[in-house]
């Protein structure tokens, strides 16, 4: 690809994510978006086996499609979260820069101590190396525990070339709770921070808030507008009535019953005034500006303030009513409750999403945040009894597919099984786990079951 079409085709795909406007697209823009900065910066040369200044081939880049790197190393960047625990755990306590943690992690696993917690996790196999740098010092460390001097010379020359980079990559592995399973390509497409993250923030989009504020709060606001104006109603509700004329095979629709706003009481006025206050953070809703409700509110307001109001309005009000009735039902039928009823189950559905988006978070909170998930099925399974009375949602019930979906995007399981099932969709998706798939066929030559197992997961 020449130049020119490089920069054509980067800024394509900028143009493309702007478009999709999704959470997912807006992180791609940010890296795309990068590898322009790179670019512009001179640092980035397109189509170089090193195409980052300065930088060692061996070094992983976060690649985008096409292969243009944004200038992001994999094993370098922010400091992860395990890499926190470990600094506090195995180095010291207090707050210090990302390079100067990182460099003291990596000397630390040099040390006698720091060689033997590497050793441990030779033996035990609980570990997780996501990228290729992850794994050096674990080499090293299996390196010097060879006999042979040849061996422990290439653990020289390994160190040799990666101590430079102490303060800016990781040489250290992931600690697990689970050995990797032996044999098969596995691998998962987003960690568990991933999923956390996206727990922490799952909220009821606006649209869905203003539908469940309109289902549980404005409609019931509205039935006991009603119920005060039929309150001040002579003689019937309203309601329309047919009339038939045999002769000329005609039938005629009117409303009948009394005329609202026709007696008042103390009582009803304070009912009005608490409910008209209540009203007012719905008055930006177009039923309120545009529709009968508002026009019903303000003839009532006229009413109980002792204004001056006409016998159109009072009639406009008697037609709403008697509408409302025909449509709906009378405020205490049984088709009136039914879809009383219907919004309340909606409501509980909306809401329902974020009660089990908190069970997710729970059952996942003690999982490593930079690993997989193991064992998918504990976490996508039922809501047991704990969690029905915990979080106010059914026993037995289910998980909503949007959850499970985003649960499985951090399932640990074979590579064709993850594309079989269309967690991995796409080639450029598959192309971001190619680390794994180079990995478990080189792993396949290493005749030490030890390593060969446990190489790049």
């Amino acid at each position: 690809m020449t130049s020119e079409a490089s920069i054509h085709y980067v800024y394509f795909k900028i143009q493309q994510e702007k478009e999709k406007q999704t959470e997912q697209s807006q992180k791609k823009l940010k890296k795309w978006e990068s590898v322009v900065q790179t670019w512009l910066s001179g640092a980035l040369s397109v189509g170089s086996r090193t195409p980052i200044a300065q930088t060692p081939s061996w070094v992983t880049l976060e690649v985008m499609t096409g292969g243009f790197a944004t200038g992001q190393l994999l094993a370098g960047g922010d400091i992860q979260e395990h890499e926190k625990l470990l600094y506090r755990a195995l180095v010291a306590d207090g707050d210090e820069s990302v390079e100067v943690i990182r460099k003291k992690l990596n000397d630390f696993f040099l040390s006698e101590s720091g060689l033997s917690v590497l050793s441990k996790l030779l033996d035990t196999g609980l570990y997780r190396v996501q990228v290729p740098e992850e794994g050096a010092l674990l080499t090293i460390c299996y390196l010097l525990r060879q006999e042979d001097p040849e061996l422990q010379e290439q653990a020289g020359i390994i160190l040799q070339e990666i101590q430079p980079w102490f303060h800016k990559l990781r040489f250290f592995p992931l600690p697990s709770d689970t050995r990797v399973p032996e044999g098969g390509m596995e691998a998962f497409v987003r960690p568990v921070l991933s999923l956390k993250s996206y727990l922490s923030n799952v909220k009821l989009n606006s649209r869905v808030q203003k539908l469940t504020s309109v289902l549980s709060h404005f409609i019931p606001l509205y039935d006991e507008l009603i119920r005060i104006i039929l309150e001040t109603t002579e003689g019937e509700a309203p309601h329309w009535e047919v009339e038939w004329d045999l002769e000329k095979a005609t039938r005629k629709e009117s409303v009948k019953g009394g005329l609202p706003f026709q007696k008042s009481t103390p009582q009803l006025k304070e009912q009005f005034d608490a409910l008209k206050e209540q009203m007012k953070e719905f008055a930006s809703l177009r039923r309120m500006r545009k529709k009968n409700v508002g026009k019903i509110l303000y003839i009532a307001e006229q009413f109980f303030t002792s204004k001056a109001f006409t016998g159109n309005q009072v009639e406009f009000v008697r037609n709403a009513i008697a509408d409302l009735f025909k449509r709906r039902g009378n405020i205490s039928s049984a088709k009136r409750m039914a879809v009383r009823q219907q919004h309340k189950n909606t409501v509980d559905k909306c809401q329902a999403r974020l009660q089990y988006a908190k069970i997710l978070q729970e059952r996942v909170k003690d999982i490593h945040p930079e690993g997989g998930i193991e064992a998918i099925s504990t976490v996508i399974g039922p809501v047991n009894l704990n969690e029905a009375q915990k979080f106010s949602v059914p026993v037995e019930s289910h998980l909503p597919k949007t959850l499970i979906r985003k649960a499985h995007m951090s399932k640990i399981a074979p590579l064709d099984q993850l594309c079989e099932e269309r967690i991995i969709p796409s080639a450029d998706l598959l192309g971001s786990l190619i680390h794994t798939v180079v990995a478990s066929v080189r792993a396949s030559g290493i005749k030490e079951a030890n390593l060969s197992s446990r190489t790049l997961r």
